[in-house]
């Protein structure tokens, strides 16, 4: 684990949950017992900021929230982060909601063709990260392939 206050690194003991850090006591992020999977991201820009999403400490964050919560979910989320998707998120800010969209969908079936997860949860993953960092969270169905080279 890692302290996000004073930086200070340790493996914690087998079996047991540590809720401050061992050398500082700063209090250790904890999985509270609202966090779902669907607000994870969120919380964490809440906390710290959207900049945290660009930033190498956000993999730890994520480790800290979801430790105890939802692994699968949790590798997914670095997997995402590991093949630099948020970089094609962070374009999204200068666009008009219309064109957002169309390139959310886009980033959507890039991501599904580039990695193993399947469509539905790479555009789960991508509204997590769309949610965080306030762009409208489409509800609508992913568009396919065909479709979006109809729209371009």
């Amino acid at each position: 684990m890692k302290c996000n206050n004073c930086l200070a690194e340790w493996t914690p003991p087998p079996n047991k949950t540590i809720t401050a850090c061992p050398f500082c006591s700063e209090v250790i992020n904890t999985v509270p017992s609202d966090v779902s999977s669907g607000n994870v991201i969120k919380d964490i820009v809440l906390k710290f900021g959207a900049n945290v999403l660009f930033e190498s400490r956000l993999k730890p964050l994520l480790g800290d929230m979801l430790a105890n919560n939802d692994l699968k979910l949790l590798k997914r989320l670095k997997d995402f982060i590991d093949e630099g998707n948020l970089k094609k998120l962070s374009v999204l800010k200068s666009m008009s909601n219309e064109d957002r969209e169309q390139k959310i969908n886009l980033v959507i079936n890039s991501i599904a063709e580039e990695s193993d997860m399947k469509t539905e949860v790479c555009f789960d993953i991508v509204n997590m990260f769309c949610e965080a960092l306030g762009y409208k969270n489409t509800k609508t169905k992913t568009k396919t392939k065909t479709e979006i080279q109809k729209i371009t």
